[in-house]
């Protein structure tokens, strides 16, 4: 089995998004709004600010107190945006149980939206009217993407139907002509789809969902599930129960997370481009 290594493959791109702005007539903005003082958001924001940087895009960290209210936020976040130079904006999440996600995140207009998490963005993508990309879906299909596969011949098999990523990439999936089925609740992961399936992609945060047991040989499998075990962060995917099937993995940690990033920011270049 080999690993795909989302780390490495991330550091590519990124470079390749640096040599995009360095072309660019101005310095792009990337806004990140943090509400409170969570360490694990706050260590999160912090590696993705470090990676914008890098790239050569200006960070405005916005950080409101936890006991602010949802107008306050609102206030905050439009006061960001009046910097003509934003070309990305982020709400971390979870936000607190007293602020009002949905209205916090339809403020952000679609056009810097790259979480691509309010109402408007959101249909703009399913209806393939924008650029911007679910980027956990999309660090998905760019890793699918390093590996060989026939994407006429391949069966995929998505398991989890969420907002941030079965959901889109299924999406992407049916755009680009994969032939594919998703395994949700209503129609659940049989041994028989999993026998079918040259590619698995998984987002369901249910630990060790997927073992060796009836895959197929050489199956591509790309975990994008996370949850805690022990201590520490796991995938949907038995790494070592899978070892002697699949042909390639993704594995938690240090395979989609990374790429997500990348693709965070390849949202901010996009928009910036986009006004040249």
């Amino acid at each position: 089995m080999k690993i795909i290594d989302g780390k490495k493959i991330s550091k590519e791109y990124l470079s390749s998004l640096k040599e995009r702005v360095e072309k660019l007539s101005f310095t792009p903005v990337f806004v990140d709004v943090i509400v409170g003082d969570d360490p694990v958001s706050l260590q999160y924001i912090g590696m993705k600010e470090r990676r914008a940087q890098n790239c050569g895009i200006n960070v405005n960290r916005v950080a409101v107190s936890g006991d602010a209210t949802t107008d306050d936020v609102i206030v905050k976040l439009e006061e960001a945006l009046q910097n003509q130079d934003v070309c990305g904006v982020i709400v971390q999440l979870p936000l607190p149980d007293h602020i009002d996600q949905k209205r916090v995140l339809d403020t952000v207009p679609s056009d810097v939206d790259v979480d691509v998490l309010s109402q408007t963005s959101s249909e703009k993508f399913y209806n393939n009217e924008s650029k911007l990309t679910f980027p956990t879906a999309r660090a998905v299909y760019e890793l699918l993407q390093t590996v060989p596969h026939d994407k006429k011949a391949s069966h995929v098999v998505v398991i989890g139907r969420g907002i941030l990523v079965g959901k889109p990439i299924a999406h992407i999936l049916e755009r680009d002509g994969y032939t594919f089925e998703v395994a949700t609740r209503e129609n659940p992961l049989t041994p028989e789809m999993l026998g079918k399936a040259d590619v698995i992609l998984s987002a369901t945060g249910v630990a060790n969902l997927v073992t060796g047991e009836h895959l197929k040989p050489g199956v591509i499998i790309i975990d994008a599930g996370t949850s805690e075990s022990s201590g520490g962060v796991v995938g949907d995917v038995d790494r070592e129960s899978v070892t002697e099937k699949a042909g390639y993995l993704a594995p938690v940690p240090g395979g989609v997370g990374p790429m997500t990033v990348a693709i965070l920011l390849a949202n901010v270049v996009e928009v910036a481009e986009s006004r040249k």
